[in-house]
């Protein structure tokens, strides 16, 4: 379990603040108000515990108050009028109330920062996204209460089960090395959610009546990529007599990056992140020589003018504009890269929906062939803080939320209303690798709008095995919304899956407070040269292929501090 793993790398700890301010839910924030409890007399029996055994439900014997803090969302409609808050409610015993940060992260985060510079008095639980090393100071600091003696100690019953049956062997590693702060105590809840189809949507999808009416095969290495992107500029593939088509087209937002892409057939490429080889040593793939053949191939594809220049400008919904002409205009695009349901609407109201599919990754020159994705891994950004006054109560409520059919509440809304159980026997709609476990009866999605069936958080236990245990809707809208969904959706996990690297993946490094201070301006200042610097040299700015100007890139890195980044990144590396 993964659970015994992390005891073998933490200290218990548990620090709690006795006094309960009820002016904190007075705050200026929209809020929900718990009932006040009535005083009753003293029983004239024995009292029972406040706490039922581990696993069990109700949590708690008698009613007690549970304040629970999240980040307000504009598509929930009401927390108090809201199913899940009134399921937890009739569930655990507790009186559930919700506490609403701004919407806002960093908003968020200055309301929790003047909160706790104040004194107040918190929320029981707050889930908000911070850095591992804001985190840590935080539970250093006696904001948050140490995880692991209720780990230890058995109470963790749900996510130990949870976590046994769906994490992969990578996914409990990374949750042994991501879950303690540098002190060695778990101050976030190692919740895992991930949706893997959101981890492979950065990908090329591809115009197959072009290809089509060109009698050309989808390209598979960056070569035939190129002379197929040629030949959507030269050879008037949509037959409106123009040269008017856009070969390739990305955005400047999430999952748009064409270079980051493109170079995935040259190196390993994701977000800067570092990379490893099988001794563990930290290297950085921005300063390899195949990165800088990566640059050339991309360079070579921009004088030739097959990559619009709008690539390195444009939003999603630019893109998406395009993309979403009306049907008597001619298509522009050939290739794009974005996300699916960011460029076409999941309704299937545009039609040329229907001329796209999904494209595996390219092979390289040297036959290397990445699919980039966003690396699943742990969620731990729940907090228990020291102002609860029933911290058991509160980690049995996080551990509830591990429970299977609870996380796929969280996600999906209501049990058979929303989703329902998958029969026995049910397929995948992402393929034989995912037991079916729910179903939609249409292809309504909850999450896109507004309601008040959930508090739309990305919390519970849903890794990516369970995530996609979901099985084809029963009934489509129309043929293009069933086209999108199988072709476009669940195609883009099928098809690019397999190209993601294994081994040892660098996730997020845990600093020391000391390191942290050292490098965060570095690290910040190097992801900001390279960013303006790859968009030169792929635009053709700058030739990668120039010594004098590929080395003064080189140097100018080197300037910044990247050796010192890469000293203090291999130190935390090996310590985790």
């Amino acid at each position: 379990l993964v659970i015994c793993m992390l005891a073998t790398l933490v200290l218990a700890g548990c620090n709690k603040d006795a006094d309960k301010d009820e002016d904190m839910k007075k705050t200026e924030e929209k809020a929900t108000k718990a009932p006040e409890k009535e005083a009753t007399a003293a029983p004239e029996k024995e009292e029972m515990p406040l706490l039922t055994e581990p696993g069990q439900l109700p949590i708690v014997n008698e009613p007690i108050d549970m304040v629970f803090a999240v980040t307000s969302d504009p598509l929930v409609t009401d927390y108090v009028d809201n199913y899940l808050t009134k399921k937890l409610t009739a569930d655990t015993g507790m009186n559930m109330s919700v506490y609403l940060f701004p919407n806002d992260a960093s908003e968020a985060k200055i309301k929790l920062s003047a909160m706790v510079s104040a004194q107040e008095t918190l929320p029981d639980i707050i889930s908000l996204g911070l850095s591992h090393s804001e985190k840590g100071n935080y539970g250093m600091g006696g904001t948050f209460i140490a995880l692991n003696k209720y780990f230890d100690d058995g109470k963790a019953v749900f996510y130990d089960s949870q976590a046994a049956k769906w994490l992969s062997d990578t996914e409990v590693g990374l949750t042994n090395m991501l879950s303690p702060s540098e002190d060695g105590n778990i101050y976030g809840f190692p919740f895992f959610y991930d949706d893997p189809t959101n981890g492979t949507a950065q990908g090329l999808f591809i115009n197959h009546q072009w290809l089509t009416n060109l009698s050309m095969d989808m390209p598979k290495t960056t070569d035939e990529f190129k002379n197929v992107l040629m030949a959507f500029k030269n050879d008037d593939p949509n037959g409106n007599g123009k040269k008017d088509e856009i070969p390739l087209m990305g955005q400047i937002s999430w999952k748009g990056d064409v270079i980051e892409l493109l170079m995935n057939a040259f190196i390993y490429f994701s977000d800067y992140r570092l990379n490893a080889d099988d001794d563990y040593n930290i290297s950085a793939p921005f300063i390899a020589d195949e990165f800088r053949e990566g640059l050339i191939y991309i360079k070579s594809l921009s004088d030739e003018n097959l990559i619009s220049p709008l690539t390195y400008s444009q939003s999603w919904s630019e893109l998406k504009t395009i993309m979403s002409s009306p049907e008597t205009e001619p298509t522009l695009v050939g290739t794009f890269c974005c996300h699916p349901a960011l460029t076409f609407p999941t309704d299937g109201s545009v039609p040329r929906t229907l001329e796209f599919t999904t494209m595996e990754p390219l092979i390289g020159p040297e036959g290397v062939q990445f699919q980039e994705s966003s690396l699943a891994k742990p969620a731990p950004w729940t907090y228990i803080t020291s102002s609860s006054e029933n911290p058991e109560a509160a980690f049995r409520l996080l551990d509830y939320f591990c429970k299977q059919e609870i996380s796929i509440t969280l996600r999906f809304g209501e049990e058979d209303v929303n989703w329902w159980k998958a029969e026995e026997g049910a397929v995948s709609n992402f393929g034989p690798s995912y037991e079916a476990t729910h179903t939609r009866q249409t292809n309504e999605n909850i999450w896109t709008v507004e309601q008040n069936v959930m508090w739309r958080r990305s919390i519970g236990f849903l890794p990516p095995r369970l995530f996609k245990g979901l099985t084809a809707p029963a009934e489509y809208d129309n043929a293009t919304q069933e086209y999108y969904q199988k072709n476009l959706w669940s195609g883009t996990l099928i098809l690019r899956d397999s190209k993601v690297p294994t081994g040892n993946l660098v996730a997020d490094l845990i600093y020391t407070a000391t390191e942290a201070a050292a490098i965060t301006e570095i690290e910040t200042t190097i992801k900001s040269y390279i960013d303006e610097s790859r968009a030169r040299f792929g635009k053709g700015e700058l030739d990668p292929a120039d010594d004098d100007e590929w080395n003064k890139y080189l140097q100018d890195l080197e300037d910044i501090g990247l050796q010192q980044w890469l000293d203090i990144a291999q130190t935390a590396y090996k310590r985790m």
